[in-house]
């Protein structure tokens, strides 16, 4: 058996990870969406269209929980011996803490310097 190289690992579990991702910023949208129900509630001052673009809220949420969906059954139809290299894919992703999460390295527990460039709110739970 050979060694893998660095950063590389199967496709299956990669998508499994997006998939997983996904779903984290589906669950993060609908908190957003609940929040800003309950500010137009008791403001008492939204309008229509500020429903609407609720509504929509809603459907972005949905579709991402659609598309993690789809990404999951994807990876478990994928045959195990299919690998990517995972660090070259997620090179161009700007937010570290999401590049890190779907790279499976851990969020370091220390506070970010640039906060441009993380995403102090992609994690678990």
């Amino acid at each position: 058996m050979t060694a893998r190289p660095e950063g590389e690992t199967d496709l299956a579990s990669a998508l499994e990870r997006a998939a997983e991702a996904l779903r984290l910023t589906s669950a993060r949208l609908h908190r957003v969406e609940t929040a800003i129900s309950e500010v137009m509630r008791t403001s008492g001052g939204a309008s229509l269209s500020h429903f609407a673009d609720l509504q929509e809220l809603d459907r972005s949420a949905q579709e991402v929980a659609g598309l993690a969906d789809f990404i999951d059954q994807l990876g478990r139809r994928t045959p195990g011996a299919v690998m990517v290299d995972v660090a070259e894919a997620v090179r161009p992703l700007l937010l570290r803490d999401l590049a890190r999460f779907l790279a499976r390295h851990p969020t370091p527990a220390a506070a970010p310097s640039h906060a441009e460039d993380d995403d102090v709110f992609f994690a678990q739970g």
